[in-house]
């Protein structure tokens, strides 16, 4: 980084990286590379930022001390979703992931709670209840997951999700709006995890009631 001869590209491909790093560890919202690549008139790329990213990152012998919610959720969809196409999972989860930042009744719950709620009601979005089969298989998966937990926390995922997309204005709204298809950030997406989620929690474990 410190040696001479550096390019223009280089020079402020170096300088959005930081920045970018900075607001992930210091904002509650951070600056997204897409938006970075934009406002340089795209002299770089999301991947030259991401890539770039990781040689800084490992310059510095970056570490994090503690787990985090992100963390949780890739742990849990590895585990639940291993043979699943992840695409659309992981940015569903990564979505719910930021907004349960600003969610306060997450306020005192344990990270690694807050990321199995948000795989089940990742889980409960993809799977359909049209038929007797597709309940039973999201059944004998609620399974896995601590049922106390679901009790308490996919309702509060749910509603965390109906409250991100009454708040189209924020920058985490429109960061994700132009991901995947549907966008994470649909409504619909809500309605369909409240929907199956009533057509399971009566038949969950009676540890859950």
């Amino acid at each position: 980084m410190q040696s001479a001869g550096v390019g223009q590209k280089s020079t402020a491909l170096v300088s959005a990286t930081c920045l970018h790093i900075a607001s992930k560890c210091e904002d509650i919202s951070y600056i997204g590379v897409e938006d970075l690549s934009t406002r340089a008139n795209q002299l770089f790329t999301s991947a030259d930022l991401l890539a770039t990213e990781e040689l800084v990152l490992k310059g510095l012998d970056f570490f994090l001390s503690a787990a985090t919610i992100i963390d949780f959720v890739h742990v849990y969809i590895g585990i639940y979703f291993a043979s699943t196409d992840q695409s659309s999972i992981v940015t569903l989860c990564s979505y719910l992931a930021e907004l349960s930042l600003y969610w306060s009744p997450w306020k005192n719950v344990p990270k690694s709670m807050i990321g199995q709620a948000i795989v089940f009601c990742a889980g409960l979005w993809m799977h359909s209840f049209e038929d007797k089969e597709g309940e039973n298989t999201i059944l004998a998966w609620a399974d896995k997951f601590d049922l106390k937990l679901l009790r308490t926390c996919a309702e509060e995922t749910i509603s965390m999700h109906e409250w991100g997309a009454a708040n189209a204005q924020t920058s985490t709204f429109k960061r994700y709006a132009r991901k995947s298809h549907p966008p994470p950030v649909w409504i619909g997406l809500s309605e369909a995890m409240r929907s199956n989620w009533e057509a399971i929690k009566g038949n969950l474990n009676s540890d859950c009631t």
